[in-house]
């Protein structure tokens, strides 16, 4: 009987053509305080080293008049300044060029866009990092969030926060929590369909971020993954007005391009410079409340 040569891929293997997919990179939350507009955002002009924003107390209440009599002096009109300045943020990353030349697709573009979500997530968490510096908070750890916390946070934001109940919050009002903590508000809330896209947002921001509406009250209610979970899965989110956080930008995000011919390789550089904080604390309240996974 002839001998059978049987020829398998491993023979080959040289001439056998290899595709590589499209690239797949890991999902990112979207940085929705500043996407969706949720709190005051400044620019700092070129050229300038800090921003003075003035804030104005309100003044006394007026009096009855006597027919007559003349207007007694009244306290003085308070003013006081919030001084911003901005600080620097960045991520380096260097890539040989036999990496370079070898891949396809481009290496330099993946590695651009995972740059500028880095420094877009590290803005957004330094953002809903100011919830915790509020100084009126609901909650505690290992407790876990209702629609009356959340109410309840309005109501005293409407009504205002100083000891005379004074200086309510101006609307709008959001509601920023992490998604886990969402998912208890809309079980309760039985949410269901769609809701009409706030003016000035793009579709796909609303469809992915945004929760709901509490139609009594007017408020909107985000989701956000940026936010930290400490060590017992509790989050600190918020419900606060727009006045209540700032963002100052100084330098919007770039990604500068750099050969080093001695490492024989590319530096992409990613920077951004800004500052936030608050403005006026009593527009905001801590929402202090547990977001560990749900098991059903």
């Amino acid at each position: 009987m002839p001998s059978v040569q049987i020829t398998t891929s491993t023979n080959l293997a040289d001439y056998q053509k290899i595709l590589i997919a499209e690239a797949l990179l890991e999902a990112e939350h979207e940085a929705i305080m500043e996407n969706a507009q949720l709190l005051t955002i400044f620019r700092l002009p070129k050229g300038a080293k800090q921003y003075n924003l003035p804030l104005f107390d309100r003044l006394a209440t007026a009096a009855a008049l006597t027919e007559g009599v003349a207007l007694s002096a009244t306290a003085a009109w308070t003013t006081t300044t919030k001084t911003l300045t901005v600080s620097e943020v960045g991520l380096m990353i260097i890539l040989s060029q036999d990496l370079i030349d070898q891949s396809d697709p481009n290496v330099l573009a993946i590695a651009g866009k995972q740059l500028g979500q880095s420094v877009e997530r590290k803005a957004d968490a330094d953002i809903l990092a100011n919830f915790d510096n509020f100084g009126t908070s609901l909650g505690s750890a290992g407790t876990a969030i209702t629609i009356g916390h959340v109410t309840a946070a309005i109501a005293r934001l409407k009504s205002g926060l100083k000891a005379t109940l004074r200086n309510p919050a101006p609307d709008p009002l959001n509601v920023v929590l992490h998604p886990i903590q969402i998912r208890v508000i809309l079980n309760a809330l039985g949410t269901t369909g769609t809701y009409p896209i706030p003016e000035g947002l793009s579709a796909e921001i609303v469809r992915q971020y945004y929760a709901a509406n509490l139609k009594e009250w007017g408020v909107n209610i985000w989701r956000d993954g940026n936010f930290s979970r400490d060590a017992n899965d509790d989050v600190k989110g918020g419900v606060f007005s727009k006045l209540s956080l700032y963002l100052l930008t100084g330098r919007d995000y770039q990604v500068k391009e750099e050969e080093d011919i001695y490492l024989r390789a590319r530096a992409l550089v990613a920077t951004r410079r800004y500052s936030t904080g608050e403005i006026f604390d009593e527009y905001g309240v801590e929402m202090f409340f547990d977001a560990a996974n749900p098991a059903s």
